[in-house]
């Protein structure tokens, strides 16, 4: 075991990296009764988080997944039913078939305590706005009071998000105390850069660097050949376009929100009243 940073400026070359990281050096762990290679407490850095979708055909990421999942988790939602229409596996991790008890999104939206119903994303964002330069500018996801004190399937793996302008630029760091390079990482890594581009653009910014810090970084032993697979594949990676300006973070959060409700529903999507950007995102739901 060593430990160093893995830096990239696109994802698909960070992950190849990670990747070859654990299988070359990640030592064999077992936990709940599962075999994995694991390294622990590495530090992941994407230059340019615009190149946030992994293109790896090897891996075939699931657009399609990866929007819901994140409209899901920014419009605060907890509930099975919206985000098993996009995946059935999700409610492999419900305990009551109804909702996901680590879902994120109550926990940015909703955290409830003795001070009432807070919106860490809407606070977060006003806190770098009243004082751009601000270190307060974080948010928690993990609650020891009700993840460690119940037993369930679901314990949010990603913990706390810090948002750090410097350098003219938007900057963030998210510690992930436990990440599965096959299903996990992908998916984690896009969503939270695509909330760094949010907040940038509200605040009329450039998206900096993101970091990605796990305490567990591993494969389980049944994904070690596909893993070994997509490490070998040569990826040429895009950019996602830059993001046009937001005037209002819950407001883009409440019309992809309706859009996607409608979508499931009805099967049409509505969405000529936004930008282009948000509508080709949207269409990733198809």
């Amino acid at each position: 075991m060593y430990y160093d940073t893995i830096i990239s400026s696109n994802i698909d070359d960070l992950y190849k990296q990670s990747i070859q990281k654990v299988i070359d050096t990640g030592e064999k762990v077992t936990a709940r009764g599962l075999d994995f290679i694991e390294s622990r407490f590495q530090h992941l850095i994407l230059t340019n988080p615009r190149a946030r979708i992994v293109a790896n055909t090897a891996r075939k990421l699931s657009k399609k997944f990866l929007a819901a999942e994140f409209i899901w988790i920014m419009s605060g939602s907890p509930w099975l039913d919206q985000i098993e229409f996009y995946n059935k596996r999700m409610r492999e991790f419900s305990d009551d078939g109804i909702s996901l008890h680590g879902a994120y999104g109550p926990r940015l939206r909703h955290w409830s305590l003795q001070h009432g119903d807070v919106d860490q994303l809407e606070n977060c964002l006003k806190r770098l706005k009243d004082d751009i330069f601000t270190r307060q500018a974080v948010i928690i996801i993990i609650d020891p009071a009700v993840d460690f004190t119940v037993k369930t399937r679901d314990v949010p793996c990603n913990n706390y998000l810090q948002f750090l302008y410097r350098d003219k630029k938007l900057h963030l760091m998210c510690y992930v105390r436990s990440n599965d390079l096959f299903l996990g990482f992908p998916y984690d890594a896009s969503h939270w850069t695509m909330l760094q581009e949010m907040y940038a653009s509200a605040l009329g910014v450039e998206v900096g660097e993101y970091h990605h810090i796990v305490g567990s970084l591993h494969i389980y032993e049944n994904n070690i050949e596909k893993m070994k697979s997509i490490a070998t594949q040569f990826v040429t990676n895009t950019n996602m376009p830059k993001m046009p300006k937001l005037e209002s973070l819950s407001s883009i959060i409440n019309e992809l929100k309706k859009v996607e409700e409608n979508y499931r529903k009805t099967g049409e999507f509505c969405f000529d009243h936004l930008d282009k950007y948000w509508q080709d995102f949207l269409s990733w739901l198809k």
